[in-house]
């Protein structure tokens, strides 16, 4: 068999697409030239069609990635992302010239394997992912982003493609599984079927064993009858001690019965993603993405399955939310936040009859204290101001920071008759004005003296003036009511001050 009746070990499929056509062109003929290598490996091709082609795929690669520098240079010269991305150009074709030249007494065949398996995860790794996020921070320029909002936008679609990835990756290996079904009905027919087959399990191995993702194969009872180092790495045993467990045994989210059903309505064809809790062997918890397929080979049920690791990926969604609902000064909620659970509140005390309370606060000193001492002391006060409104609030009140000096107290579920709810509403607001007035005692370094780094103590009194509105089954909406709170706060200012004033609507 010739060169030019190669195997497609890695089809070209549009999840290598990375939207700019000259790319992705180039990336096409770099994996061409990739699978005319693997063939070689599995047809045996001679040393010399061997070098030529390692020849043409070297040249090709400084050709490409001449390309790709001009043109990430162009749109982001000097970014962090261009420098390391032209770094790890720099390595790959002298990497590609050791393995192929590391010949210490190994065959050919062992010297393809290790160069085979590191294509395998240059594809894998730097077309699916750099490549595809720096093509992305271009095209996001190009549509008239700025470079910092480019490369943010390509980040979000960087955690949505590793599932892009995960797909990718295991299209490769299920191809092969088809493939190699069909290879061994042509044995009686074809001399070379039983090349083409061991090929196959050679590839298979490497690929699973190359692969950073925890490659894991199942029976139809969820015992485990395959992995790659990887997986036993992500689940801290050994290969011997891995193979004697079940998905029962590593499975931390989902019952036994719910596996169970899981594996039985699991058809071969179908394929699933999902998030689930890996249970490591020192009982540690890891959070994981699964991306898995059903096969039938030879008539028996198969499950093959990636797993990965998502613990920052889920730090970051967590980091995330905060932002955007908490208050990082105070770490209490924000206005958006409050505006979800005013809605939940009110909607609560429509079902239940009860009233419900929003307090309006604002610092009536404050000012003076910034304009005085800076920010960084004003800091100090809206921390401990939070602190004390807290310390007058229920566990299942809310208390949020509406901006600046301002905060904003929501009582829930008070009394079903409006005057004991006013009467708890005036206890708690009561509390929170007597807490607020007390002095503060604040550490500050004066800035004139930096030196000395003397630490004196600023004692400081901040009243505050508190509107008040009740609710229950509210004509108007979430907004209003925090508007009227802060009509009435208004009127305790105008009122001297350092006042707690209830809303009324005929005032």
């Amino acid at each position: 068999m010739t060169m030019d009746d190669f195997l497609e070990i890695f089809p070209w499929s549009d999840n290598l697409v990375t939207g700019i056509h000259e790319i992705d062109v180039q990336h096409k003929r770099l994996v061409h030239l990739l699978n005319k290598l693997a063939s070689g490996l599995a047809y045996n091709i001679d040393t010399l069609d061997l070098n030529n082609i390692f020849n043409e795929l070297s040249d090709y690669a400084v050709y490409h990635f001449q390309t790709e520098e001009n043109l990430w240079h162009e749109f982001m010269t000097g970014d962090l992302w261009e420098v390391g991305h032209r770094k790890s150009h720099e390595t790959f074709v002298t990497d590609l010239l050791d393995l192929k030249n590391d010949d210490n007494n190994k065959s050919v065949q062992e010297v393809l394997e290790k160069v085979l398996a590191f294509l395998i995860h240059w594809l894998a790794f730097h077309i699916l992912c750099s490549d595809r996020r720096m093509s992305w921070v271009v095209l996001a320029v190009q549509s008239g982003k700025s470079l910092e909002d480019a490369k943010q936008h390509a980040q979000k679609k960087m955690s949505e493609g590793v599932e892009v990835m995960v797909e990718t990756a295991l299209a490769m290996y299920d191809s092969l599984s088809r493939h190699s079904i069909q290879w061994l009905k042509e044995i009686t027919e074809r001399k070379k079927a039983e090349q083409k087959a061991n090929f196959l399990l050679q590839r298979n191995q490497v690929m699973m064993q190359s692969t950073p993702e925890g490659v894991h194969i199942m029976d139809d009872r969820g015992n485990l009858i395959e992995v790659n180092e990887a997986f036993c790495n992500h689940l801290g045993y050994t290969m011997e001690e891995v193979l004697r467990l079940s998905v029962f045994d590593f499975d931390a989210k989902m019952t036994s019965e719910e596996i169970w059903l899981g594996i039985e309505n699991f058809q071969p064809g179908r394929h699933i993603r999902f998030e689930s809790v890996h249970r490591r062997k020192d009982g540690s918890l890891v959070d994981v993405e699964v991306v898995s397929s059903c096969v039938q080979l030879d008539g028996i049920k198969r499950i093959f399955a990636l797993s990965r690791d998502i613990t920052e990926r889920k730090q970051a969604e967590e980091t995330i939310k905060s932002l955007a609902f908490y208050d990082t000064l105070t770490c209490m909620p924000n206005r958006r936040l409050l505006k979800d659970r005013l809605e939940q509140v009110m909607a609560a005390g429509r079902r239940s009859g009860r009233y419900s309370a929003l307090m309006f606060l604002d610092l009536d000193n404050f000012k003076p204290l910034n304009d005085a001492y800076g920010h960084g002391v004003g800091d100090l006060l809206l921390i401990e101001a939070a602190r004390r409104i807290s310390g007058c609030t229920r566990a299942t009140d809310t208390v949020a920071r509406f901006g600046g000096d301002e905060f904003v107290v929501m009582l829930s579920e008070l009394d079903s008759d409006r005057t004991i709810s006013t009467h708890q509403a005036c206890i708690v607001a009561e509390k929170i004005r007597t807490s607020l007035a007390e002095i503060y005692r604040l550490p500050y370094i004066p800035t004139t003296q930096p030196d000395e780094n003397i630490e004196k103590i600023i004692e400081h009194r901040c009243t505050s003036s508190i509107g008040v509105v009740m609710f229950m089954n509210y004509e108007y909406g979430a907004d209003d009511i925090v508007r009227f709170a802060d009509m009435a706060m208004y009127q305790a200012k105008d009122a001297g001050r350092n006042l707690i004033v209830f809303y009324d609507p005929m005032s």
